[in-house]
């Protein structure tokens, strides 16, 4: 845990900075509203943002009930990384 924290204190949080709470896969998550950026933090410390992703998907990964298996299904392969 103390390690998630540490991780996510790197990151520069927005007004729609999402903590997952009980993901086995998925630490954050983070928007940018103008660049339609999402930016995604994995449990094991490994941070991607993909680009041209539309917010009802951010949200959607929001709230899905599992969210590794949202982000598996419905932005994984779908939005390009980031590099």
């Amino acid at each position: 845990m103390k390690l998630i924290n540490r991780l996510m204190k790197k990151m520069i949080m927005t007004d729609n900075f999402h903590k997952f709470e009980g993901s086995s896969s998925l630490a954050s998550c983070d928007y940018d509203d103008e660049k339609c950026i999402l930016t995604i933090q994995f449990v094991r410390g490994k941070e991607y943002q993909y680009a041209d992703v539309p917010k009802p998907v951010y949200e959607d990964l929001k709230d899905a009930e599992s969210p590794g298996k949202y982000f598996l299904a419905y932005i994984k392969n779908v939005y390009q990384v980031i590099e």
